[in-house]
């Protein structure tokens, strides 16, 4: 089985799962494992981790853009992941 890579790498990109991708071409998950081992020599884990990253770094672009448009709700979503903020109040004595 031949697979199509760029194809398969835009399945990476939007985070489909090893079944989303065995069921778009319609093979089991055993035969992508060893189509990436014998095309890629990489594991299917190590291929995916390394085709999934511009698909995280897209998203983290539009979610910024969002934050520094004035979506509030983006705003303080990005402000508890990476600044680690909660709304958590403190009660005064």
């Amino acid at each position: 089985m031949q697979l199509d890579w760029q194809v398969f790498d835009s399945l990476c990109a939007i985070h489909c799962t090893l079944e989303e991708i065995a069921g778009w071409f319609a093979v089991s998950e055993d035969t992508i494992e060893r189509c990436v081992k014998r095309d890629q020599k990489l594991s299917f884990a190590d291929y995916y981790k390394k085709r999934s990253a511009p698909g995280n770094i897209s998203l983290r672009r539009r979610q910024y853009k969002l934050a520094k448009q004035g979506n509030v709700t983006m705003m303080i979503w990005l402000g508890k992941q990476w600044l680690g903020q909660s709304d958590k109040t403190t009660r005064r004595q």
